[in-house]
């Protein structure tokens, strides 16, 4: 095993059968971005007056 893999449950019954009780663990992070604003404009539209282009929702 190395630092940064997910374990599986075979993995875990080998720690736990060298007699390890404890390990350190960290849950992958879920992470969300979102763009508002009444300046913001969909990139299909010509750009007006005073707007930016979201590009952050354009994927």
């Amino acid at each position: 095993m190395t630092i940064g893999s997910k374990l599986s449950a075979t993995q875990i019954a080998l720690v736990a059968s060298l007699g390890v009780s404890e390990i350190e663990v960290f849950r992958q992070l879920k992470v969300a971005i979102f763009s508002t604003g009444d300046e913001l404009q969909t990139i299909d539209q010509p750009l007006a007056a005073g707007k930016i282009y979201d590009n952050l929702s354009s994927g």
